[in-house]
């Protein structure tokens, strides 16, 4: 699910979920969660609810929060600036944002879940402070073994040093990436080519300079390459605090 200009796409993956759901009887049984973000929540309501699906939506905002309430959304993800990958135009950190959508919309039929700055037992214990009812913690779970993201990719985020990483374009918006030459090369294009990223007005997707888009998709492309050079590999700000790449099950026991 992301935003307008590229909603035909969203739709494709949205009804491909569901039929594959209903065709397989095993599939069914299993798959039962559908992870949604980058997008007004409301329109999309009747389909994904009416399909069975518990439904988790990503937002930035406590604007974006209360559409999700509306939507019926069952865990409301709240993603401070910190995250991984997608941000939002308009940066709001975990520390102010998780709280607020709690008040904002938390109650026995609508769970809230921090994310953006949370890796261990410590951040896990920030966010249920802060009246959350869990926290996600991507670039945590990116980095383990079990992943099937590419190994520079998670080598990237365990080299990670203070200040890993920064913000760019990313695709529909800004992103967070690991801080390389080559991410370096893209926030200064993204500077002179798309500087909304940096002042939190959208650009318009239909006009703006395809070359950073171009550019993304040869970069990550490059990740899956194994191209070090080339490469664009996501990764929220907690980087600099993960030093190691552990077992799914050893990494959940130790938090």
């Amino acid at each position: 699910m992301v935003s307008a200009e590229v909603k035909p796409y969203s739709n494709i993956m949205i009804d491909t979920a569901i039929r594959v759901r209903e065709e397989n009887p095993d599939m069914k049984k299993h798959f039962k969660v559908i992870f949604t973000s980058a997008g007004d929540p409301v329109g999309w309501k009747d389909k994904i609810k009416g399909a069975g699906f518990t439904w988790m939506h990503v937002v930035p905002s406590v604007k974006g929060a209360l559409r999700c309430k509306k939507a019926g959304v069952d865990v409301i993800v709240a993603s401070g600036h910190e995250g991984g990958f997608h941000t939002s135009w308009e940066p709001v950190h975990s520390m102010i944002l998780l709280p607020a959508v709690v008040d904002a919309v938390s109650d026995d039929h609508t769970l809230v879940c921090g994310a953006g700055g949370f890796c261990d037992g410590k951040t896990l214990a920030a966010a249920l402070v802060l009246g959350a009812d869990g926290a996600q913690m991507g670039t945590r779970f990116l980095s383990t073994q079990e992943s099937d993201f590419h190994q520079i990719w998670k080598e990237g985020v365990v080299a990670a040093q203070d200040r890993g990483t920064l913000v760019a374009r990313g695709f529909v918006g800004p992103a967070r990436w690991l801080k390389t030459p080559r991410s370096d090369e893209h926030a200064k294009n993204t500077l002179a080519k798309s500087p909304g990223v940096f002042l939190g007005t959208p650009d318009d997707y239909t006009t703006m300079d395809m070359s950073l888009i171009q550019f993304e998709i040869e970069s990550i492309k490059a990740v899956y390459e194994g191209d070090k050079e080339k490469a664009l590999m996501a990764a929220g700000e907690v980087a600099q605090r993960i030093n190691d790449m552990p077992k799914v099950n050893d990494m959940v026991q130790g938090i």
